[in-house]
C-alpha cells in the first residue's frame, strides 16, 4: 500500500527521509526532523511502518508545517508584497533581474531566465 501525502504517492521502497523530499517544502533537513521527533530510525523505509505510524505521519505533515500549494501561495503573497510597496527589491523581482546584488554586467541574463511566480 502506498502511502499519499498532499496528492504525492510516496514509493515504498524509499527510506522515509528519501521518501518525504517529494513533497515540495520538506528539505532533507526537515525530514529528519520529522522521523526523530516522531521517533522513527532515518534508515526505516515506507513499507516497515504500520497504518497507525502512516497516519501519524501524515497527521504531523498536514498539522504542523505549510507545504505544497499553501507554500506557494504564500510565497506568491510575500513577492506581491515587494512589488506593492514599491522597494527596490520588487522593482528588480518584477524585471527579472537578481536581487540579492549579484553582479549583472556580463551575467544578468541567467538571472532573467528564472520561473517567475
Amino acid at each position: 500500500m502506498t502511502l499519499v501525502i498532499y496528492g504525492k504517492s510516496v514509493s515504498d521502497k524509499k527510506k522515509i527521509i528519501y521518501a518525504l523530499k517529494i513533497i515540495y517544502g520538506i528539505s532533507n533537513f526537515r525530514a529528519m526532523y520529522i522521523c526523530r521527533d516522531l521517533g522513527f530510525p532515518p534508515e526505516m523505509r515506507i513499507i516497515d511502518l504500520t497504518e497507525e505510524q502512516q497516519l501519524i505521519l501524515v497527521k504531523k505533515i498536514k498539522n504542523e508545517y505549510i507545504v505544497e500549494s499553501n507554500l506557494i501561495e504564500q510565497i506568491k503573497q510575500n513577492i506581491k508584497v515587494y512589488y506593492n510597496n514599491g522597494s527596490q527589491h520588487g522593482y528588480r523581482l518584477r524585471t527579472g533581474l537578481p536581487t540579492r546584488g549579484q553582479r549583472t554586467h556580463t551575467n544578468g541574463k541567467s538571472a532573467r531566465n528564472r520561473l517567475i511566480f
